[in-house]
């Protein structure tokens, strides 16, 4: 009785797991989330176009070296933390999530919101 019982369950693990793994529609395929946006290649972003977006929203103005985590203060430090948490970074811009950035402050405007995108996503060069 024990062996049919277990086959039994190990038919059933075997099929649910199956089951769960495939799509049976197009509508349940995984949506793109903040790392899978499409880039816009029209305008070539640099950092020297994202860097006043950032001192204009107060970024670095409480994100700076020796203020409030993460340092933003520069090239270098911006790209390694977006390197290392892009869609935290990516979902506090859009003023989605736990922590929406500008903290305390109005959202940013959407066109800035894309142009920051557009960076990361083009390999914030």
């Amino acid at each position: 009785m024990n062996r049919i019982y277990e086959k039994t369950s190990l038919l059933l693990l075997i099929t649910l797991c199956i089951g769960a793994c495939a799509y049976n529609t197009r509508d349940e395929a995984p949506q793109p989330g903040p790392t899978q946006s499409t880039c816009d290649e029209t305008v070539k972003y640099r950092y020297a176009q994202i860097q006043p977006i950032l001192d204009s929203k107060s970024c670095t103005g409480c994100h700076d070296q020796g203020g409030t985590s993460p340092d933003l203060s520069d090239s270098t430090k911006v790209r390694a933390y977006i390197n290392s948490n892009k869609n935290k970074f990516i979902t506090a811009i859009r003023f989605e999530g736990d922590h929406p950035m500008p903290k305390n402050g109005p959202e940013m405007p959407d066109s800035l919101q894309k142009k920051i995108e557009n960076w990361i996503c083009q390999g914030m060069k």
